[in-house]
């Protein structure tokens, strides 16, 4: 990250950057899941669950826990 926005938390910069790197790591996650004989097919109905839930509770992530958040 040598761009100084990219290291802002909250420039867009920052989360373009963060979306790159866990784009390459889940690449590599299952290039060395298939050289194992690791099937991460689940990982697609996890995903599809995960984005379902979102759109059914979508202020979840902007709750505020008091004392935590």
């Amino acid at each position: 990250m040598d761009n100084p926005q990219a290291r802002d938390i909250n420039n867009k910069s920052f989360w373009r950057k963060m979306s790159e790197i866990l784009q390459v790591t889940l690449e590599m996650l299952e290039e060395a899941a298939r050289e194992q004989g690791i099937n991460l097919d689940i990982l697609v109905h996890l995903d599809r669950l995960r984005r379902k839930t979102e759109e059914l509770f979508s202020d979840a992530r902007a709750f505020v826990r008091p004392g935590f958040d």
